[in-house]
């Protein structure tokens, strides 16, 4: 028997790590390059921690990451009432409408979100020019019309 082995052993140690902490340590790198692609995520982790992970547990570590860099979905609607009042305030006159359901249990989740500038409103209103039409006409035939030029001849 030898004392001595020269053979090596491959250590992947991808199991022990969780998302969460691939996350904490790869913030730094996500944030400069938030497209980065998971194979080259997966090829970073490797140099630096010499891990072994699959892609999927990279491409959860990168939502976490990026989770923490922006937060979440949930953290963005919350906040939908102060932007809607940021708009009312830097431009006077605007219209902002946010629409809420109530559910069952009690809660308001976010249904729709209305804006107008002001800017934009009265822009249009100047800039465009009256139109006659007909609403709510149902013709079942054709629309007869009769005029009158100059020189007094019908058509």
């Amino acid at each position: 028997m030898k004392k001595k082995h020269s053979c090596s052993r491959k250590f992947t140690f991808g199991h022990l790590v969780s998302p969460q902490w691939i996350a904490s340590h790869l913030v730094k790198e996500i944030v400069f390059n938030p497209s980065i692609k998971l194979k080259e995520l997966r090829e970073l982790i490797r140099t630096k921690f010499k891990i072994t992970l699959s892609i999927s547990k990279c491409n959860r570590a990168k939502h976490k990451a990026m989770v923490m860099i922006e937060g979440n979905a949930s953290d963005h609607y919350a906040r939908i009432w102060d932007y809607a009042a940021e708009i009312q305030r830097s431009n006077p006159g605007s219209t902002v409408q946010v629409g809420v359901n109530l559910n069952p249990d009690g809660k308001y989740y976010f249904h729709r979100f209305y804006v107008c500038f002001h800017a934009l409103k009265t822009g249009w209103i100047v800039g465009c020019r009256r139109v006659i039409g007909l609403d709510g006409c149902f013709l079942k035939a054709q629309l007869p019309a009769a005029g009158r030029s100059r020189i007094d001849s019908r058509w």
